[in-house]
């Protein structure tokens, strides 16, 4: 498999200390762009366990939603803090998705958080990983920022 430089990396694994190897031996030969990983998905799929899917929504109803908000929705901006300097969302607030797994608990588990980054792909791992904490009320940012950029003209 070649892996497009600059693009990030998710990894699933079965198990933490499965994750955690695979992410050293990844980094010890150059990949430095792992995001994050999920573990348990696959015994889980294996089991027969019920998979959850996260919607997605797009540019317009993110503009209504920010137009009227009444602070039960948040627009979670998952980029790295470089990407969100030079260019950001009014109203959004900023987690990075390498940091969700110590700053989680700064979210509200019954606050509803639609979730963005550059495209989206990031924003998927961020949301399957808030569902895996318990969150419920999700939703994805469909080509998020370049979407917006698009939109926005």
């Amino acid at each position: 498999m070649v892996h497009p430089e600059g693009e990030t990396i998710a990894l699933v694994a079965s198990e933490e200390d499965q994750l955690a190897e695979a992410m050293a031996h990844l980094v010890r030969i150059g990949f430095d762009n792992i995001i994050g990983g999920y573990v348990g998905v696959v015994p889980a799929a294996a089991q027969g366990a019920a998979m959850r899917s996260v919607p997605m929504i797009n540019t317009d109803e993110v503009a209504q939603r920010l137009d009227q908000n009444g602070g039960q929705w948040t627009l979670l901006d998952v980029r790295d803090l470089e990407e969100r300097q030079q260019t950001s969302i009014d109203g959004s607030e900023h987690i990075y998705v390498g940091e969700l797994n110590t700053r989680w608990k700064e979210l509200k588990q019954d606050h509803h958080y639609t979730l963005m980054c550059a495209s989206g792909m990031r924003a998927s791992v961020a949301a399957g990983w808030l569902a895996s904490k318990g969150f419920e009320h999700l939703d994805i940012y469909l080509g998020s920022m370049g979407a917006w950029k698009n939109a926005s003209g």
